[in-house]
């Protein structure tokens, strides 16, 4: 397998971890529930199908990325889907940054906040390598 095919059957596989992981925060962790009883009906519902938008659409583009890594290494279509998600995994990746002051603090805060970062920079660069080859 050529190099940009490998960076982004790699990067589409890792998709894969953005929802059990956001999933598992959110719950647990940052225990989103109880602030989102204290939103009304209508925007609870919002946000909950924001989350479920957001979700499918990033593992629809992962399941593309890894089914056609072929096409989108090799045309122009492909490389500018590359790029796009570079620049989207980067902003990703400064949110995390920008989440770092209010982060938990125990162990496992640290230990998710620094898996998630490190998911989003391997994201981020093997698209944009994928993009550059």
């Amino acid at each position: 397998m050529p190099y940009p095919e490998l960076l982004l059957t790699t990067a589409g596989a890792l998709h894969f971890l953005q929802i059990p992981s956001t999933s598992h925060l959110a719950r647990r962790m940052l225990k989103l529930s109880p602030d989102l009883a204290k939103l009304t009906p209508i925007n609870g519902r919002i946000v909950r199908i924001f989350v479920a938008a957001t979700s499918l659409l990033i593992l629809g583009l992962g399941l593309t990325v890894v089914c056609y890594a072929k096409d989108v290494a090799s045309t122009p279509l492909g490389r500018t889907l590359s790029t796009l998600l570079a620049v989207f995994w980067s902003a990703r990746v400064a949110a995390q940054i920008w989440l770092h002051p209010v982060w938990p603090r125990d162990a496992q805060g640290r230990f998710w906040y620094f898996a998630l970062l490190g998911v989003y920079l391997t994201l981020a660069f093997s698209y944009a390598g994928a993009s550059l080859c």
